[in-house]
């Protein structure tokens, strides 16, 4: 995980990517505050919320390729979201069944 000098909401590509089973995301915070990590299909709809609390320092979440629900969505192109505070970062990527 890089850890930004300067203070700044950091987030990693998932690794690995393309994934089949699971994926892990890592991220880091520069302060204690309010965190949503959510995953969204391509046309911006929720899928899964992998993380809603507050956190501070160096985190990871894990995709296991299900919904909400907890059923296996289809392969394809996904994007994963990270707020916290006023701030936010996305990333992108792919699911292989």
């Amino acid at each position: 995980m890089t850890i930004n000098s300067n203070g700044e909401l950091v987030l990693e590509p998932n690794t690995p990517n393309p994934f089949n089973n699971s994926t892990k995301i890592a991220f880091n915070l520069p302060s204690k505050t309010n965190v949503t990590f959510e995953v969204l299909d391509i046309y911006g709809n929720l899928i899964k919320t992998l993380a809603n609390r507050q956190l501070e320092g160096s985190n990871e979440v894990e995709w296991n390729g299900t919904d909400n629900n907890g059923f296996k969505v289809s392969s394809g192109t996904y994007i994963y979201r990270l707020v916290a505070g006023d701030e936010f970062r996305t990333g992108k990527m792919t699911l292989v069944r």
